[in-house]
């Protein structure tokens, strides 16, 4: 498993795992439009050379945000999704951020259940928040 800084040569890969992985996917050029903010930070995680997981977001004095994360399918489980956020926190804190925010599904367990083990919690939930109807709970980790 290799951990490393997303390229934008990632953002072709990226767009296609996240097409694979969820229901309602940011667009190739969404993408590579949060690729382009001066105040973006991501990471792929890679094995046998291939990009098989990422988390991008991005910092604002001293918060950040989780914009995007996941790991393909057939990848998950082998401690991926942890790693990416590890690596992101600690980016992050080291830039000064003390606080990270993130939106997840109310009914993706997984992935709550990964943040949980990374320092999130709830802090709150957004009804309705994504296109199909479903909440949102938000989830905070303290640096």
């Amino acid at each position: 498993m290799l951990i490393r800084p997303w390229q934008k040569e990632d953002n072709a890969k990226i767009s296609l795992l996240e097409q694979q992985c969820f229901s309602d996917p940011w667009s190739k050029e969404m993408i590579e439009s949060a690729f382009c903010q001066f105040n973006f930070l991501g990471f792929v995680a890679c094995e046998n050379q291939q990009v098989v997981g990422y988390i991008g977001g991005q910092s604002l004095f001293e918060d950040g945000e989780i914009l995007l994360v996941a790991v393909d399918e057939s990848q998950r489980g082998k401690g991926f999704g942890k790693s990416l956020v590890e690596a992101f926190s600690t980016a992050l804190k080291k830039k000064g951020v003390e606080k990270i925010f993130l939106e997840v599904r109310k009914s993706n367990f997984v992935a709550i259940n990964c943040y949980a083990r990374c320092g999130f919690l709830q802090i709150a939930e957004r009804k309705g928040y994504y296109s199909n109807g479903e909440d949102a709970l938000i989830m905070e980790k303290k640096l």
